[in-house]
């Protein structure tokens, strides 16, 4: 599944899960875990990421050919000889600043010796989050952490942790010319919670209640996601590219994380789910993101891998896969007529097309999110654009939009991922799309 999902690059050791996380040992790194309050949870729910040796984790990289990015703690540390666990945010105490960049630094230098050239490092996860914390003090956190470990290494790259606008003017200003990333952790479709850090890219709840996300008609609750997504993509222009752009326009965009938030969702396993994420994806090639990390294949309700079943996919991972196998050089969205709905004060198009194209190859993803009806799409310059002959369309459908998580997993296996050939011509090209459907119109350019 590695080598059919095209897995290119991974994070670890996760999340949070960077803070108790101890390099040197999988015996250490228990014992943070056991002895924090805060972390005993995810000790006893699981052994996850956290629990074997970063050179196991690069092993498996370097099995696949996977590009690693390793995470440094900034807030946790322990200490040997009192037995004793350090969690303070370095903003709080100057010596847990000290201790842990040294820590870091540690780490780049033993994964040189062992003979782990790896070329990202992240400073932390969700910095913005955690503690009351300005953008310009976690610039100068950065500034250290820097300094230090690219000491050992200077050709490893720095990926810091973004959040909203104000944040990133101030990391930017105190750092921009130290880091080659800046991250940005998007949570597209999250349930609206007023205690929930603000700092991830949430995309407007005003299109929907947490009423709403459990009573609402599916139909109706799957439009007005796609509504508060297109919303949360202008916030994502002022919060992480107008900074990037006025103060660091050299620095690149690294989605470390990009998540289905869905905990509870009724669109889990779904191919709503799928959809409605194959657009988020769209946007972020279109601002040629450079690295993109999806949390997570296998669990945490994201479901992409389905584990332990007859078939290997959920309708998220047929998604996945299509778009590795097609999206790929510069990315344009497409003019098609589309019906639209209103939402609220939002006019939401349902019939969307992206095109893209690399030397070797082109394809354009037409979707269709029309909750009931199908879609007759025409392309009219399509042949003049690539050139007539043969092409493959490729169609990711389900016979229903989704019907509630359990039943959503328990018939996962009804969606369908099936090829066509057909030829173009100088004519226009005309599509007919299933309700809730995608289609891939693609061509490698040996084949013409």
């Amino acid at each position: 599944l590695f080598d059919e999902m095209g897995i290119t690059c991974l994070r670890f050791p996760g999340g949070a899960d960077c803070h108790p996380y101890r390099w040197e040992s999988v015996a250490e790194t228990k014992r943070v875990y056991q002895a924090a309050e805060m972390w005993k949870h995810w000790h006893t729910r699981t052994t996850p990421e956290g629990h074997y040796e970063y050179r196991t984790f690069l092993d498996l990289c370097r099995k696949y050919g996977i590009e690693p990015i390793l995470q440094v703690s900034t807030m946790t540390y322990w200490d040997k000889q009192k037995g004793l666990i350090g969690w303070t945010s370095a903003a709080e105490d100057p010596n847990v600043l000290e201790t842990v960049v040294q820590y870091a630094a540690d780490w780049v230098r033993d994964a040189r010796q062992n003979g782990y050239n790896v070329k990202y490092w992240e400073i932390g996860n969700e910095e913005g989050c955690y503690y009351a914390m300005t953008g310009q003090r976690y610039g100068q956190f950065v500034r250290k952490f820097v300094k230090a470990m690219k000491a050992v290494d200077p050709d490893i790259k720095i990926i810091a942790t973004g959040h909203r606008h104000e944040w990133n003017m101030g990391l930017l200003k105190e750092a921009g010319d130290q880091i080659d990333y800046l991250s940005y952790h998007y949570w597209a479709l999250h349930e609206p919670m007023e205690d929930y850090p603000p700092g991830l890219g949430l995309a407007p709840s005003k299109f929907f209640t947490p009423e709403d996300l459990q009573q609402a008609p599916l139909d109706q609750l799957y439009v007005s996601h796609l509504a508060a997504m297109d919303e949360g993509k202008k916030n994502l222009e002022y919060d992480l590219f107008t900074p990037i752009a006025e103060l660091a326009p050299k620095t690149k965009v690294a989605w470390t994380e990009w998540n289905w938030p869905g905990f509870g969702s009724r669109f889990n396993y779904s191919i709503a789910q799928a959809l409605l994420n194959v657009e988020q994806m769209m946007h972020m090639a279109a601002k040629d993101c450079r690295i993109g990390i999806y949390w997570a294949a296998t669990g945490w309700n994201f479901q992409m891998l389905a584990i332990g079943q007859p078939y290997p996919y959920y309708p998220m991972g047929d998604a996945f896969r299509l778009m590795r196998q097609h999206l790929r050089g510069q990315m344009r969205q497409a003019t098609v007529e589309t019906p639209t709905v209103a939402v609220k004060e939002a006019t939401v198009p349902l019939v969307r097309a992206h095109w893209c194209k690399d030397q070797k190859h082109w394809a354009v993803f037409v979707l269709n999110h029309h909750p009931t009806q199908p879609a007759k799409v025409t392309l009219p310059d399509l042949a003049k654009l690539v050139g007539k002959g043969e092409v493959t369309v490729t169609r990711l459908e389900s016979p229903y939009l989704t019907q509630g998580a359990a039943e959503n997993e328990a018939h996962a296996d009804r969606h369908s991922v099936t090829d066509e050939k057909t030829d173009l011509t100088a004519t226009p090209m005309e599509l007919t799309l299933k309700p809730h459907s995608m289609a891939v119109i693609w061509r490698a350019n040996d084949e013409q």
